[in-house]
Parts: C-alpha cells; sequence; structure tokens
C-alpha cells in the first residue's frame, strides 16, 4: 500500500507538470497567462470535489478506491493530445513537428497548404542541456535559488492552510470546501494581476498578502475578534492559491525549452519538500496554539520580498536553450518596485 501510495506521488507529480509545460508550448505569449490559469483551475473543483466525496465516503479504503477509479479515463487522452511543436523543433524534429502544426491548424478549422521552413535557433546552445548548464551561471543560479524557495513556501503554505481547515472555526469538510472555493476567485484575480502588473510582482504581492494574513490569524484566534480568523485563513489561502498559479507560470517562461520540464521538475520538488513539512508545521500548533500560522506568515513575506529578484517574463519570447535565459535579462533581473 506505501509503495502504491508513492507511485501515486510520483506520477501525479510528473502529470501536471506535463500539463503545465505543454500547455506553455502550445501558445503564443499572448495566451499562455490565461491558457495556464485555466488549466490550472481545475485544482479547486478538485478540491471541492473531493471533500464532497469524503464527506460521503468517510471509510477510507472506499475513498482511495473511489478517487482512483475517477482517474482511470484520463488514461485516454495519450489517443488525442499533441506534442509540443516547440520541443520537437528543439529535438531537431522538424517533420514532426510541421505535422503537428498541420493538426492544430486543421483542428482549428484552417487549412495550411504550406508550412514556412522552420529552424532550430541554438544560439550556441544545445538540444541536450541538462540543468547544470543553468548552475555555471552564476545571474541564472540566483534565480533559480529564488524559485525552489519560492517554491518550497507556496508548497508549505498552501497544503499547510489546506491541512489547518478544521482549525479555522469550521468542521474538517466545511473547511476543507471552503480552502477550495476561495480558490476560484483567485484564479480570476491571478490573471488580472499577471495582465496587469506582471508575473513577477503579481507573485510578490499574492505572497505578501498571504503572509499577512497568516500573521494576523495568529493574533485574531483569540479574543473579541476569533470570528475574523476563519475569513484571514480563508483569504490567505486564496492569495497563496493564486501565488502558487502564478509561480507555475513564470516558471515555465523563465527555463528554456531546452531544460523546462527538467527546470519545473526541480522546482516542483522542492515544493513536495514544503508540502512534506506542512503537516509537521501544522502539529506545531498543539503545542504552542497558533504558531503554525505564524510560521506559515513569515514563509509568505520572505518569499514576497525575494520574488522581488525575478525577472519579468510578460509578453517575452519562450527562451529556447540556457544561453536565450541570458539574453536581455540583466535589466530584468534587478529588483524593482
Amino acid at each position: 500500500y506505501i509503495i502504491s501510495r508513492f507511485l501515486v506521488g510520483f506520477f501525479v507529480a510528473g502529470n501536471i507538470l506535463s500539463a503545465v509545460v505543454l500547455t506553455s508550448e502550445l501558445v503564443g505569449p499572448t495566451y499562455r497567462g490565461i491558457y495556464g490559469l485555466v488549466v490550472m483551475g481545475a485544482f479547486p473543483v478538485g478540491i471541492i470535489f473531493l471533500s464532497f466525496i469524503a464527506y460521503n465516503l468517510q471509510n477510507w479504503r472506499s475513498l482511495t478506491i473511489a478517487i482512483s477509479v475517477i482517474g482511470l479515463p484520463f488514461t485516454l487522452y495519450h489517443w488525442f493530445l499533441v506534442e509540443s511543436p516547440r520541443w520537437l523543433l528543439n529535438s531537431d524534429r522538424t517533420a514532426c513537428a510541421k505535422k503537428v502544426l498541420t493538426d492544430i491548424a486543421a483542428g482549428n478549422g484552417v487549412e495550411i497548404k504550406q508550412i514556412p521552413p522552420l529552424k532550430s535557433k541554438h544560439l550556441g546552445g544545445s538540444s541536450k542541456e541538462s540543468l547544470r548548464e543553468v548552475f555555471r551561471r552564476p545571474r541564472l543560479t540566483r534565480v533559480v535559488y529564488i524559485l525552489c524557495y519560492n517554491w518550497l513556501v507556496n508548497g508549505a503554505v498552501y497544503y499547510g492552510l489546506t491541512l489547518a481547515s478544521g482549525s479555522i472555526g469550521t468542521d474538517l469538510y466545511t473547511g476543507f470546501a471552503l480552502s477550495g472555493l476561495v480558490e476560484l476567485p483567485a484564479v480570476a484575480l491571478s490573471y488580472i494581476a499577471i495582465q496587469r502588473i506582471g508575473r513577477r510582482l503579481g507573485l510578490s504581492i499574492a505572497m505578501g498578502l498571504s503572509g499577512a494574513a497568516c500573521i494576523a490569524i495568529h493574533f485574531l484566534s483569540r479574543g473579541a475578534l476569533e470570528y475574523l480568523a476563519t475569513s484571514c485563513a480563508l483569504f490567505g489561502k486564496m492569495c497563496m492559491a493564486g501565488s502558487f498559479k502564478i509561480a507555475y507560470i513564470i516558471s515555465g517562461e523563465i527555463f528554456s525549452t531546452s531544460i523546462r520540464n527538467s527546470g519545473l521538475g526541480m522546482v516542483s520538488a522542492c515544493a513536495r519538500v514544503g508540502s512534506v513539512l506542512s503537516p509537521f508545521i501544522v502539529m506545531a500548533g498543539e503545542s504552542i496554539p497558533g504558531i503554525q500560522f505564524t510560521i506559515f506568515g513569515i514563509l509568505g513575506l520572505t518569499g514576497g520580498l525575494l520574488s522581488l529578484w525575478l525577472p519579468e517574463t510578460k509578453d517575452k519570447p519562450l527562451p529556447e536553450t540556457v544561453t536565450e535565459m541570458l539574453i536581455d535579462k540583466s535589466k530584468k533581473i534587478s529588483i524593482h518596485v
């Protein structure tokens, strides 16, 4: 059973990353934000649906079987999805890339008589690059470290606030459903933020507000204003959910096509470390009431501050190689407030 649960987590994490990467590489800069948020908008729907199933199937074996069976039909996606033409071109599979573009055009009702010649541009890089190339460049190394920390914070706070649903003034099932429900407006607000103020500032503000809300819970959980603790917890979860979605988008746009999957895999692993730590942080509240929200608050505030050192990627073309990640980045990596 333990091995099976491990494999479920292993493959689900990879599935999420593949979906985000494929979406970002199939559309142009103008639509990357909205398409990415639409894909990740399925998260809150799943949380709400899970709380409903768990309420009606409170036996853990029945619940496990139910949520496993639900995922089986999605194995058929293999025969309907297309490969990323950007990745195919970067891998020197030009003929396959042309076929995919033709299929996409046909699906959109557009007839293409002849596709212009496609050329992969490596700009001194290689289609077989690895993450090691990033850590050989100090400026990119700093950005990657910030991304890793931000993903760890997102994982810890996002799942921590979800696990602490029963500690925000409601029962477990209602609190869990509400924590998913507040993510729906987070999708819309995230889209407005990344379109109006950009990815970097949107990420920073979302993480900062979540951190401030968590710290407020510590002071509101006792006394006459205790009823506001639930509102702050839900607001904090909404902001961190928005931050998580923006993190997916900005990370996918920072990493080049040659290492995008492995890059997102690395930062996602940091988020998994945060999610592993989250139940221990929540349990710390049993010994020191409210300390879990203080820790989440500090993590959110520091993550928001560090986000200001990330490059802005709004409306920028996706880099194809690690070398392209450095082009025109000197101005964008400086801090802007």
